[in-house]
């Protein structure tokens, strides 16, 4: 399953969704980011709305007051011709344009944290509900699938804290919380029972 998405001039998105990983590749037109990250290591309960400014029209704002300097330098040793003037200050116009409207082209993103520092960005348009939504479920059946069964060879205390987390994160049920109670429980009374000094 695949999405791609796009924002505004530059800032593009692709999210491949293989068996037991995302890949996830973003674009600003400056830079090129690509991760692959495991469902698992996605904390999709810590994520957040943030705002972004569009860089596009900041750099063609640069590269118009560039082109203005070196207008000025050149037509400084020969003198300005009144369509000269014109045209100079017609780019000067431009380049305050643009410098306005990379401020005011914003976009709103979901952030996902990863693992390590890494973030996801979901931009927000038609697609992004159902990004979203296929990264929760393939994040819950991961976890489910490496960490929601009960490991009667572990320690107890910690057994029952790992369910105390999968049932906070929302990934085992409270049904599924309590059966695995008293499964550690059992657990627990069968190891007290084998260490007990039998007389």
């Amino acid at each position: 399953m695949q999405f791609s998405q796009k924002m505004r001039l530059y800032n593009r998105t692709e999210f491949t969704f293989g068996d037991d990983s995302v890949h996830y590749q973003i674009d600003d037109g400056r830079n090129r980011l690509f991760l692959d990250i495991p469902y698992r290591e996605l904390n999709l309960k810590a994520t957040t709305i943030q705002s972004f400014a569009e860089l596009a029209f900041r750099r063609y704002g640069l590269a118009l007051a560039g082109g203005i300097l070196l207008g000025l330098a050149f037509m400084a040793e020969s003198g300005f011709t009144e369509v000269e003037q014109m045209f100079l200050f017609g780019l000067v116009f431009l380049s305050l344009a643009l410098s306005i409207l990379s401020r005011k082209m914003k976009f709103d993103a979901t952030l996902v944290p990863a693992s390590g520092k890494h973030k996801i960005l979901i931009f927000h348009d038609s697609q992004h509900d159902a990004i979203l939504a296929e990264m929760k479920r393939r994040n819950k059946e991961q976890l489910r699938r490496f960490f929601a069964e009960v490991d009667t060879l572990n320690h107890p205390d910690i057994e029952m804290r790992r369910f105390l987390w999968l049932k906070e994160q929302g990934i085992v049920s409270e049904q599924e919380f309590s059966a695995a109670q008293l499964k550690i429980t059992d657990a627990a009374q069968r190891m007290m029972a084998a260490q007990a000094p039998r007389s």
